[in-house]
């Protein structure tokens, strides 16, 4: 289990907080084709705080389509999030919440209700991008939620600290494809959030800069930020590196 920032903790928190007022059904309503007896008692197996990631995976998949409504999701959301933070989730797990909250129109939301998600995406953002493995995930989850993403992205990249950066780097390789041959990330990105990632990527990452950061502090990504350094300032610049980088490192 992950350990929290001091800001996710209180994010979580102030979600158990303020959907303290939707208690949870005695028998969450289903459909009876789609949801069988053992879903009900997973879902009822422990109180909320306790529930695990097993024990709601099959709600998390069906809420508010066949499965409850929107009050009962409301009911499990701070474990939701929870589990989202602090374990390690199935493939697609946070989009598929992000989804549901779309779906539930949380944006229409009590004040205090939209606050309290906003506060846990954000803050989820903040202890995510230090982890490029994660980054991808969270970033989806973010656009999949109905979120503008730009803001991240800028502060992200406005964070000159070489940590930061180094994790940049990771990104972007790990996103090679996307950035370079016009590929889309995994399916759950729409359309505006790819958008709005390869925007960033042309019009706001130096990639210069992080060449400087590479030969500094070498990376285990010096092909994909070869390929990066050809597409946005050419072969010649990018051979030029590549050259100076496998002085240093590779030979």
């Amino acid at each position: 289990m992950k350990s929290l920032s001091p800001e996710l903790q209180a994010a979580i928190e102030n979600a158990y907080d303020t959907f303290a007022r939707y208690p949870r059904s005695a028998h969450v309503s289903g459909c009876p084709c789609c949801i069988s007896e053992e879903d009900h008692k997973a879902l009822n197996s422990a109180p909320l705080g306790e529930l695990t990631s097993s024990d709601l995976e099959r709600y998390t998949n069906k809420a508010m389509t066949t499965w409850g409504g929107v009050e009962d999701f409301k009911h499990f959301l701070p474990r939701i999030l929870e589990l989202i933070a602090t374990d390690t989730p199935l493939t697609g797990y946070s989009e598929i919440i992000a989804g549901k909250l779309v779906y539930a129109d949380w944006n229409m939301w009590l004040e205090p209700e939209r606050r309290a998600v906003t506060l846990f995406l954000n803050a989820w953002w903040q202890s995510e991008r230090w982890d490029a493995r994660n980054v991808e995930t969270c970033l989806a989850t973010l656009d999949c939620a109905g979120c503008d993403i730009s803001k991240q992205l800028r502060e992200w990249w406005e964070d000159d600290s070489p940590d930061s950066r180094q994790c940049i780097i990771e990104f972007l390789a790990s996103q090679v494809d996307v950035l370079t041959q016009g590929k889309s990330p995994s399916p759950f990105w729409s359309e505006e959030g790819t958008k709005t990632l390869k925007t960033w990527f042309h019009k706001v990452v130096q990639v210069p800069v992080l060449l400087s950061l590479a030969l500094e502090h070498p990376t285990d990504s010096e092909y994909e930020l070869y390929a990066i350094a050809s597409m946005r300032l050419g072969s010649s610049v990018a051979d030029t590196w590549f050259e100076e980088y496998q002085a240093r490192y590779l030979i």
